[in-house]
């Protein structure tokens, strides 16, 4: 896939500009206010799904503390065709952040929240088209390095299960729509 060969050089480009880096920073001293953005590639596991798109990430935080925080963000799914169907997703999540530094650069980082969904579907069968929102638990997981005292890059997966189909009302052979959603994304965050 065109998207993981880019992805693939993507890191390893990032990856070399970290081991080159001179800034000096301090994992074990972040507090207070930070946003970001994110790209990443978006798989469907479990499903019929087909992303035609990158997923994209903006997000706003607050660590309270070295170890705790809170996190929102907003982000675009972009489209996906199945045998039946087109579908374009987008939502926002919510969650608490715990972050546990490795060394003065390097922290791994854990988040558990929310997620909500609105879903556009468009039938391939029957000339319909219908929008379903829904909500579940969010999960995820990454490693972040500090570049500078203020630009840190991180690394996430990110897990939720979606059930796309629920409440749709273009017709009952569509509402199986249920997956796995899997990100693998590269931010950059600036903090305050």
């Amino acid at each position: 896939m065109r998207c993981t060969s880019v992805l693939k050089r993507l890191l390893i480009s990032i990856f070399l500009l970290i081991c080159s880096s001179l800034a000096i920073a301090d994992q074990r001293a972040d507090r207070g206010i930070y946003f970001g953005a994110s790209i990443g590639e978006l798989t469907l596991p479990d499903s019929q799904f087909d992303p035609d798109d990158i997923a994209l990430s903006g997000f706003v935080g607050w660590q309270i503390s070295t170890l705790l925080g809170i996190e929102a963000s907003y982000f675009e799914l972009g489209k996906m065709t199945g045998d039946r169907f087109k579908l374009s997703a987008d939502g926002y999540t919510l969650s608490a952040t715990f972050q546990y530094p490795l060394s003065s650069r390097v922290a791994v980082y854990g988040k558990v929240g929310r997620v909500w969904l609105s879903n556009d579907i468009t039938s391939l069968i029957i000339a319909a088209k219908d929008t379903v929102n829904d909500q579940d638990e969010y999960y995820a997981v990454g490693i972040s390095y500090e570049l500078s005292d203020q630009i840190e890059l991180r690394l996430s997966y990110e897990f939720f299960d979606f059930d796309f189909g629920r409440g749709l009302s273009i017709g009952p052979f569509f509402r199986d729509l249920n997956s796995d959603v899997e990100i693998v994304s590269l931010g950059l965050m600036y903090e305050f």
